[in-house]
């Protein structure tokens, strides 16, 4: 069993969670809330939640210290740019 990590955003800084022992549970990212991706998102998290705000874009560089992420959801945004490049 491992621990919950789980990080949200409060007043624009990403908080880290650990709560009760789970069964398989990786680091997530839950977003309420945002018009842009906050900096500073935790190297070791796994998981992005960030649908259901209001981004409109996504940089290149949002993601870089991200280096064990695997999957960002962020269906049901205002998407109107997405970088492709560095």
């Amino acid at each position: 069993m491992n621990e919950a990590m789980l990080y949200f955003v409060s007043r624009g800084k990403i908080i880290k969670y650990i709560g009760a022992i789970l069964p398989s549970v990786t680091p997530s990212v839950l977003f309420l809330g945002l018009t842009e991706v906050p900096t500073g998102i935790p190297e070791d998290v796994v998981h992005i939640d960030m649908s259901h705000n209001s981004i409109r874009h996504l940089k290149a560089r949002d993601f870089q210290g991200a280096r064990s992420l695997r999957s960002l959801n962020i269906s049901h945004n205002n998407m109107e740019h997405i970088d492709t490049g560095m």
